[in-house]
């Protein structure tokens, strides 16, 4: 033991301090074990990801070269909030939510706690901004489209009405529908601003770590004008393209235009972000950066080796407390709800595949798959009930695996303002439709049934796959489309009262 400062330290070439280490360290990387796993097989799925492996150590040679090591092992009071926050955030989420994508951006964030553990506080603060770009850098992109697109795109479509509006053009947004003049426009997945959002993220941090600039205050707001910055060019360009191909009903010039337009809120925000950054950016002071440390030192925690023992035995307690959430523990039993078709479909059982009856049993699902035939018009449906909301997911993977090509995709406005979800299959030869339904919504966006079975997990939701034979218009398909979906409606609401 030592004395520095008035705080104490165990040193790192001390065996005590080495055990404890290794005794954090482990018990750590033990907890996080399942995201770990997530993460690596997420990584493996596509051989492209490999580059992000490759590109991340490019990144550690942007952290600062001149910061002195830390002879010993402390525990200053940021880093040890930061790891004691992200270890009880998992385990929230772990036991109810169930979000891979959050455990390990919460994985990362403890690892990084742990960094401070043996690092000096300077250092530990300089490496904020390479620990985030390696984040960044990770393939969650696209989970994020999933987790956060609907209530982005319920911001953009409620913005947009708002202009709109105020431009004089009467309009009603009703989830990422924005209806205008008798006319519907979606807000689709890819203009929830998702993906401007996070490539402006990596680009803010890169050129954070170029300019120099140190995590303050005044960074940060920087930060959140330029998010504002995107949300607002990307809420621009959804005006621009529903007064161009709704209003002015030129589709095929919007859908040439569309991409340019972002582009240029996207380099108009871009360039706001890096004068503001130029402009705001202050040279500190030897004096300056000397009190900084002097201050920060005396803001560990005073140490002795009760300290790691509490920390270890924090963990071994989170580790007992850790229950991941399975889809057993959060349903009820399905036996009570028999959706079917109506008789007027004529249904026929269709017996599913070895891989179908796997896949939806370990999700704990209910899954049937009838033949209809409607006054010559037929196809089949596959209709999936859960309140598991990993167990249901877009079609287009099962139609892929079966062999089917997929073309255009598009949204139907049903006349019971519902709205559903069509693709053209095999060249246009055939249509399939699909939507999620549950006792009181009826939704064609996945996002938004995820959102929904995250907020309600004890309601039943079905997934509505319809594949017809030939290729089919709206007006051929609604009143089967309707049929089903009030069929369907009474069926959930008998199990509802049963309950």
């Amino acid at each position: 033991m030592s004395l520095s400062n008035g705080t104490h330290f165990l040193h790192l070439d001390s065996g005590i301090s080495k055990l404890a280490l290794c005794g954090i360290g482990g018990l750590t990387l033990y907890l996080f074990y399942p995201p770990l796993t997530w993460l690596w097989h997420q990584l493996a799925i596509d051989i492209s990801n490999v580059m992000i492996i490759l590109v991340l150590p490019l990144v550690w040679f942007l952290r600062p070269q001149t910061l002195r090591q830390q002879k010993s092992l402390h525990f200053p009071i940021a880093a040890s909030l930061m790891y004691w926050i992200c270890i009880v955030a998992y385990l929230a989420n772990e036991n109810y939510l169930g979000v891979n994508i959050l455990s390990t951006a919460l994985c990362f964030g403890a690892l990084y706690g742990i960094y401070g553990f043996i690092s000096t506080e300077r250092q530990w603060r300089a490496l904020f901004l390479p620990f985030c770009l390696i984040v960044m850098l990770l393939p969650f992109e696209g989970y994020l489209d999933i987790y956060l697109g609907f209530p982005l795109r319920l911001l953009c479509a409620d913005l947009a009405g708002e202009i709109l509006g105020a431009l004089g053009f009467a309009s009603v947004s009703n989830e990422s529908l924005i209806l205008i003049e008798e006319k519907v426009a979606n807000v689709e997945l890819g203009c929830s601003g998702i993906k401007g959002i996070w490539a402006g993220g990596i680009f803010f941090l890169l050129l954070s770590l170029i300019e120099g600039h140190r995590v303050t205050w005044r960074w940060f707001a920087i930060g959140m004008c330029f998010i504002g910055c995107l949300l607002m060019a990307n809420v621009l360009r959804i005006v621009l393209l529903v007064l161009l191909g709704v209003v002015a009903d030129y589709p095929s010039l919007a859908h040439y235009v569309h991409q340019a337009i972002g582009l240029i809120g996207f380099s108009l925000s871009c360039i706001f972000a890096w004068g503001a950054l130029r402009f705001s950016r202050r040279e500190t002071s030897p004096e300056e950066t000397n009190a900084v440390l002097s201050n920060i030192r005396n803001q560990a925690l005073p140490l002795s080796i009760q300290i790691p023992s509490l920390f270890i035995g924090g963990l071994l307690l989170a580790l007992w407390l850790h229950n991941p959430l399975q889809a057993s523990a959060t349903l009820t039993s399905l036996n009570s709800l028999n959706p079917d078709l109506p008789k007027v479909l004529s249904p026929s059982v269709i017996e599913l595949s070895d891989l179908e009856q796997t896949f939806f049993t370990n999700n704990h699902a209910s899954v049937i798959k009838r033949r209809f035939n409607l006054e010559g018009t037929t196809g089949s449906v596959l209709i999936v009930s859960s309140r598991y909301w990993k167990a249901q997911h877009e079609p287009h993977n099962c139609y892929l695996g079966q062999g089917y090509s997929l073309g255009f995709e598009g949204t139907w406005f049903l006349s019971n303002d519902n709205t559903v979800r069509f693709l053209q299959i095999n060249n246009a030869s055939k249509t399939a439709v699909y939507w999620f339904q549950s006792e009181d919504h009826i939704t064609a966006d996945y996002s938004a049934r995820v959102l929904k079975g995250l907020l309600n997990p004890q309601d039943t939701w079905l997934m509505v796959s319809v594949l017809f034979d030939q290729a089919r218009s709206q007006i051929q398909s609604e009143a089967l489309l309707l049929e089903i979906q009030q069929h369907l409606a009474e069926t959930l609401m008998k199990e509802g009262s049963n309950e």
